[in-house]
């Protein structure tokens, strides 16, 4: 039996970045390296934000504040 993709303890993990405008150029990175775009959006007016997951399922957290 696999348990790749089952999640364990982890519901998800983030990185926060320097620039706003970084978070486009960060899903960009991920979806190359085979993550997909789960959501993607402000927490407030300049606070921006996404969320995508990796290819075993872990949800990844990428904002600006």
């Amino acid at each position: 039996m696999s348990d790749a993709g089952v999640a364990g303890g982890l519901s998800h993990f983030g990185f926060g970045l320097i620039d706003p405008s970084d978070i486009a150029v960060a899903v960009s990175e991920v979806q190359r390296a085979g993550a997909r775009l789960l959501r993607q959006g402000e927490f407030a007016p300049g606070f921006a934000f996404a969320c995508v997951a990796d290819p075993e399922g872990y949800e990844i957290e990428i904002w600006y504040e």
